[in-house]
This record gives structure tokens, C-alpha cells and sequence, in this order.
């Protein structure tokens, strides 16, 4: 049963290669169905699980992300009425669930597993492939840059 987890960045060409070996494989392919499926299980909308896989670039946003955590378990939510979704999602819920999630997934049948961490959750899995796709600086922004112009219309 082939179990493969492949990462690479922006541009690098990793989903497309992980759908072609899934499709050779003949095995499911999951990639944004993690996203909504950990989304659900916390009762989280999928942009608020997609935040949690994009950390702040800036210092200010890591230093609103921090007081945000510390409001969430201080004094600041608690006997107030906001529904759990409203509340900043919690990074140790959100990992369990992502772990829970890729275990699943791998003890389950033969699959590629698109990021996500998968790499690092089955780092010990004892059927695990996992691959990392690389690309040169200018290959991957020549890439970026033709899927932008397809997603804004142009032609290339």
C-alpha cells in the first residue's frame, strides 16, 4: 500500500507531480481536502485553518498573533457569549486535528498526501514515501507568475 507525502515550494511543481503519481498509482490525492475537513472537525470556517498554515511575516503580526493566544485563554473570553468560531483558533487544537486528521489518512488506504506537514507527522511511518520537489528560483517564479495571469484572464 504506497504511502507518499510530497512538499516543495511555490512553483516548484509538487501538487502536479503528486496528482500525476496518484493518478499512475491509481490512489486518492488530497491536498485543500485536508484544509476543509480539519475545519469541520474544529467547527471553523476554512480561512481560519488556512491562517494557521501561513504564519505572520511581520514582527507586528506575530506580536497581534501572540496577544490574540493570550486574550483567548485570559480574562477576555471567559462568561462572554462568543461562539466558539469566533474565538481565535487555538494553535494546539488546530495541530492535534491535523495530526489526527494525516494519521487517519495513512492508516487508511494507499494515498499521496499533498504538505500539510504530512512529512513531518509521519516522519516515523514505516510505508511512508516522502518526497520533496525543488525548482530553481527562475523556473518557480516564471511558474507563479503564468498562474496569476491565467487566474486573472490574460493570456500568456
Amino acid at each position: 500500500m504506497p504511502l507518499v507525502t510530497i512538499r516543495g515550494l511555490l512553483g516548484s511543481g509538487a501538487p502536479e507531480i503528486g496528482k500525476q503519481v496518484a493518478d499512475r498509482l491509481q490512489v486518492d490525492y488530497v491536498d485543500r481536502e485536508i484544509i476543509a475537513e480539519v475545519a469541520a472537525r474544529l467547527h471553523r470556517r476554512e480561512p481560519d485553518v488556512i491562517a494557521k498554515e501561513m504564519p505572520p511575516a511581520s514582527l507586528q503580526g506575530r506580536i497581534a498573533e501572540a496577544l490574540d493566544r493570550s486574550f483567548a485563554m485570559g480574562a477576555g473570553y471567559e462568561g462572554s457569549s462568543l461562539p466558539a468560531w469566533e474565538m481565535p483558533l487555538d494553535d494546539t487544537r488546530y495541530l492535534e486535528a491535523l495530526r489526527a486528521l494525516i494519521k487517519e489518512l495513512a492508516a487508511g488506504q494507499s494515498i499521496v498526501i499533498y504538505g500539510r506537514g504530512s512529512q513531518f507527522i509521519l516522519k516515523d511511518h514505516p510505508r511512508a514515501l516522502h518526497v520533496s520537489v525543488t525548482a530553481p528560483v527562475e523556473v518557480r517564479l516564471k511558474r507563479v507568475m503564468e498562474e496569476v495571469r491565467r487566474a486573472a484572464g490574460e493570456v500568456i
